[in-house]
């Protein structure tokens, strides 16, 4: 027997699907199947930074993660690097950083949740002091489990006192699914 699985995305004008199933390849094959589902994909969201690395303008900005991978219930916004939780449950979420120092200080990068508060947090002071690109990061913030009520946003944050570091495009990532 062969276990056969797959996610496919619908375009964002669908209003149903359709499945069709064939019971085989050509005439006079045979096709058998003993159990078969459908489900709903978890709420669940990729995003990485794409077409040129992101700077901040100031500090305290989300970074925009502008391109998605996926995003199942449409819940992450390119636009402003927030994820909007649909329903409240337990989430697991994620970032990795990929970061030039661009001789940044007291550098914070955060996964704030808007009323549960921090979720993550790397500080770091004077070791992004440089503008060595030999002197690139990359750091992963990230949480386990995290309660969020429905209509709880979560974004990253950076913040600094001189000089925004540079979030590198293609290397930087935020992710998060509904685990229970």
């Amino acid at each position: 027997w062969i276990n056969i699985g797959g996610v496919v995305s619908p375009p964002s004008d669908a209003a149903y699907a359709s499945i069709e199933l064939s019971r085989a390849a050509s005439p006079g094959d045979e096709g058998f199947w003993d159990d078969m589902s459908l489900a709903v994909e978890p709420v669940s969201f990729a995003a990485k930074v794409t077409g040129s690395s992101f700077t901040a303008s100031s500090s305290g900005d989300s970074i925009l993660f502008n391109t998605e991978f996926h995003d199942y219930g449409s819940n992450y916004a390119t636009g402003t690097g927030v994820f909007t939780a649909p329903e409240a449950g337990t989430y697991a979420l994620s970032s990795t950083l990929n970061v030039d120092p661009a001789d940044a200080r007291s550098v914070s990068f955060t996964m704030t949740a808007s009323t549960a508060g921090t979720l993550s947090v790397i500080n770091l002071f004077d070791e992004m002091n440089s503008t060595s690109v030999d002197d690139r990061r990359r750091f992963s913030l990230g949480t386990e489990s995290a309660e969020l009520a429905k209509g709880e946003t979560v974004s990253v944050t950076v913040t600094f006192t001189t000089n925004a570091p540079v979030v590198r495009l293609n290397e930087s990532f935020f992710s998060g699914r509904k685990i229970s």
